[in-house]
């Protein structure tokens, strides 16, 4: 496995005292969603990634002694057994490893005593992840600490480090988007072209999506077909075009924006020394991304 993930507990656990708290409700909600989300995005660029979760995971949302609170609010139940069943247990990979007492995380990931049952399954999942994946990644929830890394160990023998995710975009960061953007397929491309544009926006904050995109079939063939290093550079002016305006565009000494004078209005960008693509202005407003090739063979 090459990235693997794993939740930190209070991203679907919260106590009586914190579900109190109307603030604290609505920004765990929000992270619960955040993540399945950025889980989905993993799962559908089929990237390699995996997520998991110990076999009593289940357990200890609906026994009585460990669930969380918001499964005594009927509103909230009725919103997060849906998403639970629906979006986020499909994606779970079920482990079967006993849960560690003795495990831990330095530093700690969230304010939990060691033997909390949530914390033990989580970490001895991580624990379990280091030694099969390049890479393990722990999503935290609202009540975590905010820290890029820990290093898990279990009864102080082994130990390995293991991101930390509190954000969508840090963990979109950790997906080979360059790579997997060098081996796209047709299916792929709307997908990483949007992550693509929300990674460049995180980056660049002046910049906004001023036109959607679309992709004909002809360019989708042009593109798979490509070399890799063109399909990089091609998604890449795809993003920086769509977050500028023709103005911007014309001007920009990368993408060296002009009309082609032709019938149909369409225009060309530069994505290599030898590489075109041709465009044209659809109705949203949007571009449709007609064609990509070698400069030589006209375009």
């Amino acid at each position: 496995m090459r990235l693997v993930s794993v939740l930190e507990p209070s991203v679907v656990h919260a106590t009586t005292e914190q579900w109190l708290d109307e603030d604290f409700a609505r920004d765990f909600e929000r992270r619960w969603l955040e993540v399945v989300d950025g889980l989905t995005a993993a799962h559908e660029c089929d990237c390699g990634h995996t997520a998991i979760a110990s076999a009593g995971f289940l357990s200890l949302m609906f026994d009585s002694r460990t669930q969380p609170a918001w499964m005594a609010d009927s509103g909230a139940r009725q919103r997060f057994i849906p998403l639970l069943y629906q979006r986020l247990w499909p994606m779970l990979s079920q482990i079967d490893v006993p849960c560690a007492q003795a495990v831990s995380a330095l530093p700690a990931v969230d304010e939990r005593a060691e033997d909390d049952p949530w914390l033990t399954s989580a970490l001895s999942a991580a624990a379990w992840a280091t030694e099969r994946a390049d890479t393990t990644v722990l999503h935290l929830g609202i009540d975590a600490a905010l820290i890029d890394a820990t290093v898990v160990s279990i009864g102080g023998g082994a130990s390995a480090i293991v991101a930390c995710c509190s954000d969508r975009i840090s963990f979109l960061r950790r997906l080979p988007l360059t790579e997997l953007a060098g081996r796209a397929t047709m299916p792929q491309l709307p997908k990483l072209v949007g992550l693509a544009c929300e990674l460049f926006l995180s980056a660049n904050p002046g910049r906004q999506i001023r036109y959607a995109s679309e992709f004909s079939p002809a360019f989708a063939a042009m593109l798979v077909n490509a070399p890799a290093d063109v399909k990089t550079r091609a998604i890449a002016a795809v993003v920086s075009r769509v977050t500028l305006t023709q103005k911007e565009a014309q001007a920009d000494k990368g993408l060296k924006d002009e009309p082609l004078h032709d019938r149909m209005g369409r225009r060309r960008m530069r994505v290599t020394k030898d590489w075109r693509i041709h465009y044209a202005y659809v109705d949203g407003p949007g571009i449709r991304f007609d064609t990509l090739g070698p400069h030589d063979l006209g375009l």
